[in-house]
């Protein structure tokens, strides 16, 4: 499966090479937590259920239209995958108006799983790639250990076209069957690498 060249025009280019992003589209509908309004579950239109979040912003818009909740929409999306579990869970971050034509109908159904995935390949082994995401912006001084300031990973499963892990990727992925699939890949950048004696594995540096 190839990537439709207008699939990379759904989110705005990044600022400068190295900006990380794991951003995509997912089709489904959004079920709120008796608790809060803004925690509750994302299930797929393949019935496929994973914990979600909503942004202010969206969390305002389906509390005023209750009709948008009632009903599947395509939403933005931002996955999180949990160290040890393993557990995917999406923060909606958008939902796409419903489409005025045929044309636009079927090119945002084609869009559905498409994920733009864009940070540095820490490892590679056995068909699958472990992906380092970070934020893009200056941690809070004193905010440095908070959890949602930390680097995490997402796993997808595919090989680079060729070995340079440790360096900064751009990737097209589809997630399939609540996997992340590769599609094609881009190196963007090399990393100087240190020698093997000097290197540390950090572990703050894999939530």
């Amino acid at each position: 499966m190839t990537i439709e060249p207008s699939m990379s025009s759904l989110f705005s280019p990044p600022d400068y090479p190295t900006m990380y992003r794991c951003i995509g589209i997912v089709e489904g509908q959004y079920l709120p937590s008796a608790e809060a309004f803004k925690q509750g579950t994302l299930v797929s239109k393949n019935g496929s259920i994973y914990p979600a979040t909503l942004g202010v912003k969206l969390e305002k818009l389906l509390e005023e239209n209750p009709e948008l909740v009632a009903s599947t929409s395509i939403w933005v999306v931002w996955p999180r995958m949990e160290k040890e579990s393993k557990q995917l869970n999406f923060h909606i971050r958008g939902r796409y108006k419903e489409p005025i034509s045929d044309l636009q109908q079927t090119w945002l159904l084609a869009a559905d799983g498409y994920f733009s995935i864009r940070g540095v390949v820490i490892s590679q082994e056995n068909g699958q790639l472990s992906v380092q995401i970070r934020r893009n912006f200056q941690v809070p001084l004193g905010s440095e250990l908070a959890m949602q300031w930390q680097p995490f990973v997402i796993e997808v499963a595919g090989l680079l076209p060729e070995q340079k892990v440790g360096d900064f990727w751009e990737l097209d992925v589809r997630f399939v069957n609540s996997t992340f699939v590769m599609d094609d890949a881009r190196l963007i950048m090399e990393f100087p690498k240190r020698s093997q004696e000097n290197f540390v594995i950090d572990e703050n540096h894999l939530n």
